[in-house]
């Protein structure tokens, strides 16, 4: 894949992921909102908080029609409807939260698989982290709806129910820290190999460095040794022709005289 199709894939995938960071933390913010509201009407309504308001506010915070949150009071009693009920909403209000650091940690782990370095420390952290917020998004609803359900028999039907976008995540983040922990072992000993090789070519660069100097010193040599062979043959082609004169005058000395 070249690298301009990397980063069509980037911009248009961190465009959608933003879309859905910015949707999240706008459904957040309102929930958490309502959930301050109702926390701020209790407190200043005390026991005179009126049922009808009650079973309004509830009605929007749980997944339940106002009918049922009437026969939720009717049964169990204004206090145990509003104890589940805070206890639902921040429970819910934190999963919110979780959920909106989630897709922030992915948008910037997505970023490294696209166009960053996948195969660094920074990601393998992310993805750490992307489990254990995950696994904390997925269990937190069950664990504060089975606690809510036991202090006070509400929600029997929902504290088993798992948050599969967490799980989902979970999930995502074992197998990216699989491929993180695999892709930088191989990086690592492609880098190992890269200096190996590094290092044969330094050595074979000496090796040349140290044939040429020789080479030179060769030439070097024979130029010495010629030069003293032509110093050498010099004097003795000197005293090859003295000995040549010498002989041929005594030669002709001789031949004079036996003339006479």
């Amino acid at each position: 894949m070249s690298e301009s199709d990397r980063k069509k894939i980037y911009y248009v995938g961190n465009s959608l992921l933003l879309v859905v960071k910015w949707i999240i933390l706008i459904f957040a913010v309102l929930y958490i909102g309502m959930t301050l509201g109702l926390i701020v009407t209790v407190l200043i309504a005390g026991n005179n908080l009126d049922a009808t308001l009650l079973t309004k506010f509830t009605s929007v915070l749980l997944p339940y029609s106002k009918i049922k949150v009437s026969i939720f009071v009717i049964n169990y009693g204004m206090e145990k409807v509003l104890t589940a009920v805070l206890g639902y909403t921040i429970a819910n209000s934190l999963n919110n939260v979780l959920l909106y650091v989630l897709v922030s940690k992915f948008i910037i782990l997505f970023r490294n698989i696209t166009i960053g370095d996948l195969f660094t420390k920074k990601s393998d952290n992310l993805a750490t982290e992307i489990i254990s917020i995950s696994f904390m998004s997925t269990f937190l609803m069950p664990i504060m709806l089975f606690i809510l359900s036991t202090t006070t028999n509400m929600f029997l039907d929902m504290y088993l129910t798992i948050n599969f976008h967490g799980l989902f995540f979970m999930l995502f983040g074992g197998i990216m820290k699989v491929v993180i922990a695999r892709g930088s072992q191989i990086v690592k000993e492609n880098s190992r190999i890269d200096r190996t090789i590094d290092d044969y070519k330094a050595d074979i660069d000496e090796l040349k460095i140290q044939s040429i100097k020789r080479e030179a010193e060769l030439k070097e040599l024979k130029k010495l040794v010629k030069t003293q062979s032509t110093e050498t043959a010099t004097p003795k082609a000197e005293e090859t022709a003295t000995k040549k004169r010498t002989h041929h005058h005594s030669r002709a000395k001789k031949t004079g005289t036996t003339t006479k």
